[in-house]
This record gives structure tokens, C-alpha cells and sequence, in this order.
């Protein structure tokens, strides 16, 4: 089965404290973005971020990536 990136389809429902809400609206408001979209675009850099880090670890597993 092929996955279709063309797309977004896919819906998944979030549960936020008031104040989460609040404050992805407000940062969401300043970049001139939907809510929906600013948490689409920082949910791909978290998780193709952690992807990338997770490649590189296992290319040089002595690296400290805590920071």
C-alpha cells in the first residue's frame, strides 16, 4: 500500500489545557498562520527533526544529543 503525501486527509483529535489553546492561537495569530496549520508544521519539525536525529545517532552512537 502506497501512502498519499499530496493530501491531508487525515484528522486526529488533540485534547489542550485552556491556556496550550491559548498560546498556540496567539503564536499561530503572530506568524499569520490557522491554528490547525501551526500545529501541523510544528508536529513535521518535531517529529522529521527527531527522525533526522535518530538517523544520525545510529550512524555515531558516541554523540551526546541532550542539548
Amino acid at each position: 500500500m502506497s501512502v498519499n503525501d499530496t493530501k491531508r486527509t487525515e484528522q486526529v483529535k488533540l485534547n489542550l489545557t485552556e491556556r496550550e489553546l491559548l498560546d498556540a492561537s496567539r503564536i499561530a495569530a503572530s506568524e499569520d498562520r490557522t491554528l490547525g496549520e501551526f500545529i501541523r508544521l510544528t508536529l513535521r519539525a518535531a517529529m522529521y527533526g527527531k527522525l533526522s536525529r535518530l538517523s544520525s545517532n545510529s550512524e555515531a552512537p558516541d554523540q551526546d544529543h541532550s542539548s
